[in-house]
């Protein structure tokens, strides 16, 4: 079992209707191949958590990487895993405010704490991005560096 993280910039015309596609597609193709996760969606940014043995996963990323809505596509974080954390989760997508702008060095930086703390649990990384977004640390570059430990 593996747990996959990744962004990708959005590159389609209409974000609504191709997020709708995209969860559509996920909803119907992923049980067929025990796969779970959640996608985030933030001024045309992905961030997308999945689930899976790790050939799965990678077929899933090889349709991403030829899907012309995605470009710019960097893993975050691929790990194993005990178990399916996000077990109820067949695919769920939030669509954030575009008021802030999602820091991708950012959000790189949480995956280095992350892993450097924290036993990789697909659960526990979405509700660390969900906070954070939250608490808008995703804003404009402060004058200061945020510090993690």
């Amino acid at each position: 079992m593996h747990m996959l993280c990744y962004t990708s910039n959005y590159t389609g015309k209409d974000i609504y209707l191709d997020l709708e596609d995209i969860v559509t597609t996920a909803k119907a193709n992923n049980p067929q191949h025990s796969i779970t996760g959640v996608l985030f969606c933030h001024n045309n940014t992905f961030v997308q958590v999945l689930e899976g043995e790790e050939n799965e996963l990678d077929k899933v990323m090889e349709k991403i990487n030829k899907d012309p809505r995605h470009n710019n596509i960097k893993i975050l974080v691929k790990k194993e895993i005990n178990k399916h954390y996000l077990s109820q989760w067949n695919m769920d997508s939030f669509h954030l405010s575009d008021e802030e702008n999602l820091d991708i060095e950012e959000l790189e930086k949480v995956r280095d704490a992350f892993e450097a703390n924290i036993l990789p649990r697909s659960d526990e990384l979405i509700q660390v991005f969900k906070l954070l977004i939250e608490k808008g640390a995703f804003r404009e570059k402060q004058s200061q560096p945020h510090t993690y430990s």
